[in-house]
């Protein structure tokens, strides 16, 4: 059994399963202050993209502000087997509202979430789907990458990560030239 599937089947059968949130190192944190995520999805598959930590531009003396068109290096984390996803309605300013705010969330990481409600009425509810019949379903898991001003979560199978190079337009144009439609 892998590390995370040890995690994930820890369990007190004398209480009931309380849900929390683990920060995980396999998927690259986003940059805190400016992270510009993107979501762009089709049937069963979903590719967020984010930028990594930046350095400043050489010589710079004064503030700077990162936008969609400063080169970055960005993270494209790529969900192949995705059951559901939800994405926005949370920033640093309203992080201790989320039910995960004292159980292990942090700002500007990569969680996953045991226990996770949300991914035990996504299996209550599964049904055969004519896409996947045939194919071994993963291990699902319930992800949350928390943004300086937004959240992204889903329930989905281990995702493949990679790091691009360019402006926010130019790996958002190759992801959806190159990666979108390709088979898994």
């Amino acid at each position: 059994m892998s590390t995370l599937g040890k995690i994930l089947s820890i369990e007190d059968p004398t209480k009931p399963p309380v849900e929390y949130a683990i920060e995980i190192g396999t998927i690259p944190r986003p940059e805190w202050g400016a992270p510009l995520p993107q979501v762009i999805a089709n049937e069963g598959r979903v590719l967020l993209i984010y930028a990594l930590n930046r350095p400043l531009p050489e010589n710079q003396t004064g503030p700077f502000v990162f936008t969609e068109d400063t080169p970055s290096p960005w993270a494209v984390v790529d969900f192949s087997w995705i059951f559901d996803h939800r994405f926005g309605g949370f920033s640093d300013i309203l992080r201790d509202r989320h039910p995960l705010a004292d159980s292990g969330l942090s700002m500007g990481g990569v969680h996953i979430v045991v226990n996770s409600v949300w991914k035990a009425k996504i299996l209550s509810e599964l049904h055969p789907n004519p896409i996947t019949l045939g194919r071994p379903r993963p291990e699902l898991v319930h992800y949350i990458f928390t943004f300086h001003d937004s959240m992204f979560e889903c329930i989905a199978g281990a995702p493949t990560t990679l790091v691009l190079p360019g402006t926010a337009r130019e790996v958002v144009q190759k992801v959806c030239t190159e990666m979108l439609f390709v088979d898994r």
